[in-house]
């Protein structure tokens, strides 16, 4: 080891001594290793309820088979643990330390999260505690958008009702997120916070009713268009049977009858299939596809023109002609034929494609594929080349 090498170490070692802290080195290492502990234990639970909500999203709910939901808990309910669990993942994932780990997930991962999955989840073969206790609301949507879809010519207070109705649902759906089994009650006229003037009409017996109270004549209009509304949603196992622009997006809310629909619509697009308009489509593709064709052939032959023109240069300055030529092939090309060739007489050298070296490859095989960039130095290329050399002192 020399002197040098022996000073150096020493100088490292001397170094260290003075700017080394062990206890805080110490301290720093404790640190990761418990951040890394509780990100671990986090990523375990946040995969687990991962699976489960995608167990839910795809097995059956619960009931008859003709009339059960094709998933488990409501896809606007599944959206919003998706999102949730993201979210927590990404907090996890960028804590400093354990600590913020486990009192995120504490505060998180809690009873009121467990209350929200029992509401959610429709099916004990998916979650054994699974209730379900908001399915009912979001029917109570479903229906009244399938209503408002089959009756187009509902009436503008009949609308404003329908409205008033949903608005409530989803604020209860809200409210009641984190609810307990035995808090959960059957909705009542009383948990519809703005149907004030409709609310003595439902507490009232049927003799004491004011029949020819607006409100009333409203009630009744909607009373028989209810129930045919129902009974298609659970034909289509939950499902209206349109695109709701509205709707979540794992389903969209697209049932059979939507698909037979697409399929009638592409057969007749199908059964409207015209020749003519195929061949000019065809035609147009091929032309637009020839012009490019033809602009990159231009662009290459303006690179070519340029090396040639300059084959008796310094490579460094030949590769530089060669990416300006394919630049500016468009100018490159009718100066090289039109100006030097055509007006002033002067006709172009051709010694390559791309003449960048000056020799051939022995290998044939070589030869044959890289050829393109070679050529034969005639006489006035090597007087050329002879001139730029710099004369022996």
């Amino acid at each position: 080891m020399s002197f040098v090498d022996t000073l150096y170490k020493r100088f490292i070692g001397y170094v260290d001594k003075i700017t080394r802290d062990p206890k805080a080195e110490a301290e720093e290492r404790k640190r990761q290793k418990e951040l890394k502990d509780a990100q671990n234990n986090a990523s375990k639970i946040l995969a687990t309820e991962k699976s489960l909500l995608q167990k839910a999203q795809n097995t059956q709910g619960p009931g008859r088979p003709e009339e059960a939901m094709r998933y488990s808990i409501f896809p606007e309910d599944a959206k919003d643990i998706h999102t949730f669990l993201d979210n927590a993942t990404t907090t996890v994932n960028a804590a400093e330390t354990g600590e913020d780990v486990n009192d995120f997930m504490k505060d998180n991962f809690n009873e009121n999260y467990d209350n929200y999955k029992i509401n959610c989840i429709t099916n004990t073969a998916v979650y054994p505690k699974a209730v379900g206790a908001r399915a009912g609301l979001w029917f109570i949507i479903r229906g009244i958008k399938q209503l408002k879809h089959d009756n187009e010519d509902l009436s503008t207070d009949e609308l404003s009702l329908l409205n008033l109705i949903t608005d409530d649902v989803k604020k209860i759906l809200d409210d009641t997120k984190y609810k307990k089994v035995g808090e959960w009650e059957p909705i009542t006229v009383k948990d519809l916070k703005n149907l004030e003037s409709y609310k003595k009409i439902l507490t009232t017996s049927q003799d004491k009713i004011d029949k020819s109270s607006k409100e009333y004549k409203i009630i009744q209009s909607l009373g028989p268009k209810i129930y045919p509304s129902i009974i298609k949603l659970l034909k289509n196992h939950g499902e209206v049977d349109f695109i709701d622009k509205e709707g979540d997006s794992f389903t969209g809310n697209v049932t059979e009858a939507t698909e037979k629909q697409k399929a009638v619509k592409e057969d007749k697009t199908l059964d409207n299939f015209n020749l003519g308009s195929l061949v000019l489509k065809t035609l147009s593709y091929m032309f637009t596809v020839l012009f490019f064709l033809l602009i990159f052939f231009i662009l290459t032959l303006g690179s070519s023109f340029a090396v040639n023109l300059n084959v008796h240069k310094p490579l460094p300055y030949k590769i530089f002609y060669l990416i300006y030529g394919f630049l500016f092939g468009l100018v490159v090309v009718p100066y090289s034929l039109f100006y030097r060739w055509y007006w002033l007489k002067k006709k172009p050298e051709y010694y390559g494609f791309i003449p960048l070296i000056p020799r051939f490859f022995i290998n044939p095989t070589v030869q044959f594929l890289l050829g393109w960039l070679t050529y034969k130095p005639n006489p006035t290329i090597i007087k050329l080349e002879e001139w730029r050399q710099p004369n022996p002192v």
